[in-house]
């Protein structure tokens, strides 16, 4: 008697589990920890530093063929497997806390999706507060160029003024974020 209960336990298990039904889901199922937003800034992390040198790259591009119409580029300019980042990764893993300690929102929104929300900022962050910074001046320009070793001889000094702006950058957003009470430590 108990196999054929099973039996027919089993068979009805195996007809429910045939049946197409939604997914139901929960409002906190597009929710983001700052965990998991390091998880999509670490993810993300050379995309982004290829994406910023190439911005100085074409506004060096620009400024070279504009001020000196006749000379030629540097070939490295074009070759974007030339491009070194280890320069960048400790200042940048640096900007990536800073705003995870300043700027994340951890409270889950009931009718958004802040997932989305959170990633759209932090990438709005990064367009307009860092790579704006970067392309901004033309001696940024040109040390960000040197560090990636897309132009040649990089200079120490480059080293140095690279970190001075990653350092403006994170002062800058200690100085105006300062009042907010921290959500992740």
């Amino acid at each position: 008697m108990d196999q054929l209960a099973h039996q027919q336990f089993v068979d009805w298990s195996f007809i429910l589990a045939r049946i197409p039904t939604r997914r139901l889901r929960h409002f906190s199922d597009n929710s983001i920890c700052a965990d998991e937003l390091a998880w999509h800034q670490n993810r993300s992390i050379e995309s982004n530093l290829l994406e910023l040198i190439w911005q100085c790259r074409d506004r060096f591009t620009f400024a070279h063929r504009l001020l000196r119409p006749r000379t030629r580029m540097p070939e490295i300019l074009g070759d974007r497997s030339a491009i070194v980042l280890d320069g960048f990764y400790l200042g940048w893993s640096r900007i990536c806390t800073t705003y995870r300690r300043l700027l994340f929102d951890a409270q889950v929104d009931m009718f958004a999706n802040q997932r989305d929300r959170e990633l759209r900022r932090w990438r709005t962050f990064i367009e307009k507060e860092c790579f704006s910074r970067f392309s901004s001046d033309p001696e940024h320009v040109r040390c960000a160029l040197e560090t990636a070793r897309v132009m040649p001889e990089p200079t120490q000094r480059c080293r140095i003024t690279i970190d001075e702006l990653i350092d403006d950058i994170i002062q800058d957003l200690e100085e105006r974020y300062a009042y907010r009470t921290p959500t992740y430590a």
